[in-house]
């Protein structure tokens, strides 16, 4: 198997090479894999400025690279350009996907802290075709740059100079990159595959290449992702707009001359508009431009072979001879090179070529459907799986049909079948296995490791506030965290003196609030509720943690004022009729961003839903919102969750607390260290000094709140600490700058006005740092 390369458009011979010799591969591929090693211990923002160094060097190489897949692969200069454009797009859609898809876990065990990371496999094989020769091995080899893992190249041998020219492009972006190339042959690529050193593999092509790749890695237990081509279904039915889907056929079965995997390779029209859309889609098939590729007006160039050129031949006309009529083209082009003239064929057989197998060139074919349930089976009668798309002018109707009727890794409506690296792409039945681009394709080649560490001891670097607390709270802060309670006396009095302090009838330690809403959401869970209902805005981490347990969150949005958000009482009920069996995950009426529950309303809650469970968040002073007497009056039903950190004075302190009735295993057992109890023992030894810090914090917030600046408008709280929101120009260097100058470093946090900002005050010093802060924001430009 030669690795020859020819013009296209000519069919002159541009380069004619023997395959790399078996031991030549494997040395490129040790190469590989040694700088892979030293790849995967470089940080990600390291991994991930090489990729921002690539798009750059794709920019700037737009035109030689264009030009480089004209020449070799034929491809229409214009699409040529989108290809490399759309290569660009994917190295920065994956520095923005990578921080968070790359990012540690956290789970919390009992007495155990946990993360769970993607980890790099080590070198990957990428088996690639010719049709698409940049876009096709950077949707591999950006990814695993991404993760860690290096990346062995095996090009299309029709494709080996836009292989060299691609890697050397990247190679110049970034010289360390553990990126080679293997120009073998089958059974070279095989041996490859069974290589220690390859520790997975993507295949791109047919049903053959695939089977072998697919069957390799099987025998030597590796990762394999194989996409091996579509024979897309676009459906027709009697209410679509059929210019506009009459131009979406065109244009797609029509880019790269036809030779895509996402392509509208079978078009099924609805009986009632057959005519009408033959009659739109003719005179688009009759004005497609044949021509020279390099031309910017050419919008279908040569095929990519002259194999290619007979073996579309023999299937047209096996395809008309089954019963179709070709009303255009159905002929090789008169032309140098390997051209044929733009097809269409009609009353295609459900059983003939053109409808079973992958046409790969410009073939428009189509089929009648009595209506649209034969339209939908006609569709599914493939074994292939890539691509589908419905075109209908009732919105709900196609969706539900792209949802539940059309079976295809990608459903478009009224549009076509594209990938997008923001997008998972992968097909179903014979198109192959496995996903690629977006997250889930950022991580389909990595493995998840696990990491365990008894729970971290909390110290004092552990804490992010002003407050001048008294030495012995100091010194119990201060004090390691141990595995039992044995050194505290009587955590049932501790737990006792607590709820007093609170004003509550009884609470439930936990290792904070988050751990009680989990402990809470588990519970729900455990008696069948599958529903949560989640007023927003709110912490953006609680709609993951409710998903993260199975559960279904339906947002309903508070209403916004003058004076924060308040709660959307109507909606409520209206969600909660529908759903009478949701949790309601409600703050509290002092929530840091403001909002406000009519009491009235939250008091009668539990008796107009009797169904219906609540769980509030009372983190901010429960005493001063009508929260409190909620989970006494309805055991069971209602509880409050909040955090002694706030109320103590003492943030980042790990202690929370439940208010309302629990199974007993969750109630009695805090599962917390002495370090947390003493501290909090503490706190309460000094409960007047806390609550004076408390007070002039709440204060200091509540001033700010009413205050504006040039760039910032403080948000209304009875919360102890400051919230300001700010101006939509604000640029995160600002941020920094601002920080740097005033000695803080507010939490950033989204509300839907945009960024906000939360500091806590304490004493006079910690208020001049945080109006420094502004002052310096509105200074800065």
């Amino acid at each position: 198997m030669p690795f020859t390369s020819r013009d296209p458009a000519t069919g002159a011979l541009l380069r004619d090479l023997a395959p790399t010799p078996l031991p030549a591969a494997e040395a490129a591929l040790l190469a590989v894999a040694a700088a892979a090693e030293a790849w995967a211990r470089a940080p990600v923002d390291r991994r991930l400025g090489a990729l921002s160094a690539i798009a750059a060097a794709l920019d700037a190489g737009r035109e030689p690279l264009a030009r480089a897949v004209v020449r070799e692969v034929g491809k229409p200069l214009t699409q040529a350009r989108a290809e490399v454009d759309k290569c660009a797009d994917l190295a920065r859609v994956l520095i923005d996907l990578a921080p968070g898809a790359l990012a540690p876990r956290y789970v919390r065990l009992d007495g155990v802290d946990a993360w769970i990371e993607p980890a790099p496999l080590g070198v990957v094989l990428a088996v690639m075709p010719a049709n698409y020769p940049l876009w096709q091995p950077l949707r591999t080899i950006l990814p695993q740059l991404a993760v860690g893992n290096g990346v062995l190249l095996k090009p299309a041998p029709t494709a080996s100079l836009c292989a060299d020219a691609l890697l050397d492009a990247l190679h110049a972006a970034h010289p360390d990159l553990p990126l080679g190339l293997a120009r073998v042959d089958e059974a070279s690529t095989l041996a490859l595959i069974a290589h220690p050193r390859v520790r997975a593999a993507v295949c791109v092509g047919g049903l053959r290449a695939g089977a072998a790749v697919g069957a390799a890695c099987g025998a030597a237990r590796k990762r394999s992702v194989l996409e091996l081509g579509g024979n897309d279904a676009y459906v027709i039915l009697a209410d679509a707009d059929l210019p506009a889907a009459a131009a979406e056929v065109v244009r797609s079965r029509f880019k790269n001359a036809g030779q895509a995997c996402l392509s509208a390779k079978r078009v099924i029209v609805e009986a009632a508009v057959w005519d009408a859309f033959i009659a739109e889609v003719r005179p688009r098939v009759a004005a497609a431009r044949l021509g020279d590729p390099m031309d910017p007006a050419t919008q279908v160039g040569p095929l990519a072979s002259a194999e290619a050129v007979e073996r579309l031949q023999a299937e047209v006309d096996a395809t008309v001879a089954a019963g179709a009529a070709c009303l255009l083209g159905g002929r090789p082009a008169d032309l140098p090179g390997f051209y044929y003239h733009p097809t269409l064929l009609v009353g295609v057989p459900p059983d003939s070529a053109a409808f079973t197998d992958e046409l790969f060139g410009p073939v428009v074919a189509l089929t009648p459907a009595r209506d649209a349930d034969e339209a939908i089976a006609l569709a599914n009668q493939s074994r292939f799986g890539l691509g589908a798309a419905v075109f209908t002018g009732d919105r709900a109707r196609g969706l539900r049909l792209a949802r539940e009727g059309l079976r295809a890794g990608t459903v478009a409506l009224n549009g076509p079948a594209t990938s997008d690296p923001r997008l998972p792409f992968g097909g179903l039945g014979d198109s192959g296995h496995g996903v690629e681009l977006g997250v889930e394709g950022l991580l389909e080649l990595t493995a998840r490791r696990v990491l365990r560490a008894p729970r971290a001891p909390l110290r004092m670097d552990r804490m992010d506030h002003p407050f001048v607390h008294p030495a012995p709270v100091i010194d119990a802060l201060r004090a390691s965290d141990e595995a039992d309670l044995s050194d505290h006396g009587d955590p049932d009095a501790l737990r006792a003196a607590l709820a007093e302090a609170l004003g509550l009838p009884a609470v439930a330690l936990t290792h904070g609030a988050e751990d009680a809403l989990l402990k809470l959401l588990l519970l729900q869970a455990a008696d069948g509720r599958k529903v949560v209902l989640l007023p927003t805005p709110t912490w953006e981490g609680l709609p993951r943690l409710v998903s993260s347990l199975g559960l279904l969150a339906i947002p309903v949005p508070h209403l916004p004022g003058p004076d924060g958000y308040r709660t959307d009482t109507a909606a409520l009920d209206a969600t909660l009729a529908r759903s009478p069996r949701a949790t309601l995950l409600l703050a509290s009426p002092n929530n840091p961003t403001g909002h406000q529950t009519d009491a009235a309303w939250l008091a009668a809650l539990p008796d107009r839903h009797p169904q219906a469970r609540l769980v509030l968040d009372g983190v901010w002073t429960p005493l001063r919102s009508p929260l409190a007497p909620l989970a006494a009056a309805h055991p069971g039903r209602v509880w409050v969750v909040g955090s002694f950190s706030s109320q103590l004075g003492l943030p980042g302190l790990r202690l929370g607390w439940i208010a309302g009735r629990l199974p007993g295993v969750m109630g009695a057992a805090p599962g917390l260290g002495a370090a947390a109890l003493r501290t909090a023992a503490a706190a309460l030894a000094h409960r007047a000094r806390t609550e004076a810090d408390l007070d002039r914090a709440r204060g200091a917030a509540a001033a700010l709140g009413r205050s504006r600046g040039r760039r910032w408008t403080g948000v209304p709280t009875e919360a102890p600490f400051v919230l300001t929101t700010l101006a939509a120009d604000v640029r995160p260097d600002e941020l920094d700058a601002a920080e740097a100058a005033a000695g803080v470093r507010p939490a950033r946090l989204r509300l839907p006005e945009g960024l906000a900002l939360r500091w806590t005050p304490g004493p006079a010093s910690a208020d001049a740092r945080v109006r420094a802060f502004l002052d310096r924001l509105d200074a800065a430009r």
